[in-house]
């Protein structure tokens, strides 16, 4: 068997039983070695599909393991940084989930740590990985649109987030822009050349402690270019989209980019239009395989931590845009909440 990457997983919520502890269990470049979360028996309960996998107390007998090589860092945000810097002291590679910090200077911090101590640092932008996207990112990075214009995205899903702490946005952050709208800032920021210089935003409240349902950005790139990300949860049906308009023609793609159902992209250039099918592909189990294949060649996984730290400034800005019903320059707010 090939090398393997030891992971071990802090957090054994929704997103990690559902979506990663999968993909690792379906890699063959990872092996996990266990698990821990806030309370043992609760883990043990939750993970009863998998009763082989070792419960740790807590994550700092796990990462006293010496045979665990990362640490994916799947708990509540308010205490991403501290469990990741525990981690990464440790000398643990760690991947973590969005966002990274609730505040620019904790995205600082574990970059910085991360550096110090020589380990890598990713984090869990899934749908970069899914095959059309990546096609998409390739077809803008060859000039095939020529200039790139304007980006338009969607990630709306037909999830309601559970109560608890993600309906308290000092310990969560909005809720709808955390969940869904981080990750059209992300492929917004990742897929057109220049980065996000000034956003201005709005948002739909649920009411019952949930500051946002729907958020929708507009956003200015340092080139000029123009986009547009929208970011919602309970929607019906889920949706996911983003469009590049450029001066050669337009590339969309749409669909369901967690790998649950089909995507198409639709290229319209030149008065003729072409349309690729892509069939249900998992974006995390690419992801998974990507960091390890770094980790164990020495080379750079991108999203990096310094990737996450800008969608940090880009989201505090977008949440402070939401509260003052202004513009704002990306970089002038520090505090997520």
């Amino acid at each position: 068997m090939a090398e393997q990457l030891n992971w071990g997983v802090a957090g054994a919520g929704n997103r990690a039983r559902e979506s990663f502890i999968p993909a690792l269990l379906a890699s063959r470049s990872s092996r996990i070695l266990g698990v821990c979360g806030g309370d043992a028996e609760r883990t043990r309960n939750s993970l009863s599909k998998w009763p082989d996998l070792e419960v740790y107390d807590d994550l700092g007998s796990m990462v006293k393991n010496g045979e665990v090589q990362a640490v994916y860092i799947a708990t509540p945000h308010f205490m991403h940084v501290p469990h990741a810097v525990q981690a990464i002291e440790a000398g643990k590679h760690v991947f973590m989930e969005s966002p990274m910090a609730l505040s620019v200077d904790g995205a600082h911090k574990l970059t910085e740590k991360a550096r110090k101590m020589s380990v890598q640092l990713g984090v869990a932008f899934q749908y970069r990985f899914h095959p059309a996207v990546s096609e998409l990112k390739a077809r803008i990075d060859n000039g095939d649109l020529g200039e790139a214009l304007h980006v338009s995205l969607s990630i709306a899903d037909n999830v309601i987030l559970p109560s608890g702490w993600w309906s308290d946005a000092n310990r969560a952050g909005p809720a709808a822009l955390l969940r869904f709208g981080v990750h059209a800032l992300d492929l917004a920021e990742w897929l057109m050349p220049a980065t996000v210089t000034e956003v201005m935003a709005s948002g739909k409240d649920r009411g019952e402690n949930r500051q946002d349902a729907i958020v929708s950005v507009s956003l200015r790139f340092g080139d000029g270019s123009l986009g547009f990300a929208l970011g919602a949860g309970g929607f019906g049906e889920k949706n996911h989209s983003v469009k590049v308009e450029g001066e050669k023609g337009r590339i969309s793609v749409e669909g369901d980019f967690s790998g649950a159902g089909p995507v198409e992209m639709v290229e319209v250039m030149g008065g003729k239009k072409k349309v690729k099918e892509y069939k249900p592909q998992d974006p995390v189990g690419i992801m998974v395989d990507s960091f390890a294949e770094a980790v164990l060649g020495d080379n750079e996984f991108s999203p990096a931590g310094k990737e996450g730290k800008k969608i940090v400034e880009i989201t505090c800005a977008v949440i402070e845009s939401m509260k003052s019903r202004h513009a704002v320059k990306v970089g002038e707010v520090l505090r997520l909440t």
